[in-house]
Parts: C-alpha cells; sequence; structure tokens
C-alpha cells in the first residue's frame, strides 16, 4: 500500500477502487489492481524524474555524472517500488547537495547573468553609428556601458593576469 500512498491515492479512493471490483474473478481483481499501480508508477517515476533533471540543471551537474545514475534510463515498465525509492534516494542527494552549494551557485548564476549582459551590450555597442542616433538615446547607452565596465572590473577575472 506504500505505493498509493506515495501516489496520491486516498484510503477512500483504495476502498472505492477495491469496492468496484469484488464481484471480478480472483485474476481479474489481480490484473486491475496491476494496472492502476502501474500507472501510478509511471506517473510517479515521470515526476522524479522532471525532479532530478532538475536538480541536476540547478546544480550545473554535466552529462558524464548524469550517466552515473542508470535508473533515469529504464523504461517506465521495468520501474519497481525498488526504482521509485532509487529516485527518491537521488533526489534527497541532489537536495542536499544543492542546499550546500547555494551560495556558490547564487555566485555562478549572478557571474553567468553578467556575462550575458556583457555580451549583450558588447553586440549593441558595436555601432558607433547608436550614439548620433536621434531614435536612441546615447546617454543611456553610454551610462550603460560605464555601469558595465564598473562591473567586470569589480567582478570578472583580470583576463590579461591569466594569460601571463
Amino acid at each position: 500500500m506504500r505505493v498509493w500512498a506515495r501516489a496520491g491515492i486516498s484510503d477512500q479512493e483504495q476502498r472505492v477502487f477495491f469496492a468496484e471490483g469484488a464481484d471480478l474473478p480472483h485474476a481479474a481483481k489481480f490484473a486491475r489492481v496491476k494496472e492502476k499501480l502501474d500507472s501510478a508508477m509511471q506517473a510517479l517515476v515521470q515526476q522524479r524524474r522532471a525532479q532530478i533533471i532538475a536538480l541536476w540543471d540547478a546544480l550545473k551537474i554535466g552529462d558524464q555524472e548524469r550517466s552515473l545514475f542508470p535508473a533515469l534510463h529504464e523504461p517506465y515498465t521495468n520501474i519497481t517500488e525498488a526504482g521509485l525509492i532509487a529516485h527518491d534516494d537521488e533526489i534527497d542527494k541532489l537536495e542536499k547537495s544543492k542546499e550546500a552549494r547555494q551560495e556558490v551557485l547564487t555566485r555562478v548564476d549572478t557571474y553567468q547573468e553578467l556575462l550575458n549582459e556583457r555580451d549583450t551590450l558588447r553586440d549593441a555597442t558595436r555601432h558607433p553609428s547608436r550614439l548620433l542616433d536621434r531614435n536612441t538615446n546615447s546617454f543611456r547607452w553610454r551610462k550603460a556601458e560605464e555601469r558595465l565596465q564598473h562591473l567586470e572590473l569589480r567582478i570578472l577575472p583580470d583576463r590579461s593576469s591569466v594569460h601571463a
């Protein structure tokens, strides 16, 4: 019954389900229960896999490390309760890892945002005519460039010292 509870099927729903099939032969009851559990198990595993992938993305885990969790690639039809438990254990492990690395992950995200902003602004500032165009606010562009240069100096490492 643990799978029923994990699937979010209430006791009342379980009772109704079993009562509806009370007059069926034993083999038909078993097939009906197995079908219901299989569909519930597939939904659970699908949900857990989406959670795992989201956590991997949040932790910026690469393909090589992702391949170390083979249960993710098992077909839904082969998943057992042990497979579901393996998925839950992986989620617990990843959540603990995310919690422990939260400060670093936040800084990495900030760094990535700064790099993206820098690239976007560099693309936009390649054309000197932007400062002479009457339809744009050249003062706003220049302030944005100065702010980005200041952020680069403060946050991004000096590339010349890395290559020297």
